[in-house]
């Protein structure tokens, strides 16, 4: 299941209940952005995604669930949220990992480093993990 986190939807429905009469405490909270180093998820697909981890040299490694060690990965990078796709180095909108039968299930794979505010992660055309920088 993939789950969007959304703040100014949050903020917005608060206002709107202040509107109605309701206060603060009448709803619940929104809950908080999962943060792995200088980000956060604002989609994460759990299912796919069983960590995420952010070394001293800013690598962002994933740990994939073992049915998904082999498959092929895209990934897009952009500076806005929605904005249009910057290139990699390949020159390149979408990165791809091969899939790789060698990846070990189970394990810290699949790093990439960048200095992009949005990363999103793909898997057969599905959104499966968006990453924000927060720092």
């Amino acid at each position: 299941m993939l789950t969007f986190l959304s703040r100014p939807l949050g903020i917005l429905c608060l206002v709107a209940l202040g509107a109605a009469g309701l206060s603060a405490k009448d709803v619940e909270e929104p809950r908080a952005y999962p943060k792995f180093g200088p980000y956060e998820a604002i989609a994460i697909d759990a299912d796919i995604v069983k960590g995420v981890r952010v070394d001293d040299e800013q690598r962002i490694f994933l740990l994939l669930a073992p049915e998904m060690a082999d498959r092929e990965l895209h990934l897009r990078i952009s500076v806005e949220r929605g904005a249009g796709y910057r290139k990699w180095f390949t020159g390149e909108e979408v990165f791809v990992a091969p899939p790789n039968p060698d990846r070990r299930r189970g394990e810290w794979t699949d790093w990439i480093r960048t200095e992009s505010n949005f990363i999103e992660y793909w898997l057969d055309g599905k959104l499966f993990l968006h990453l924000r920088r927060i720092r």
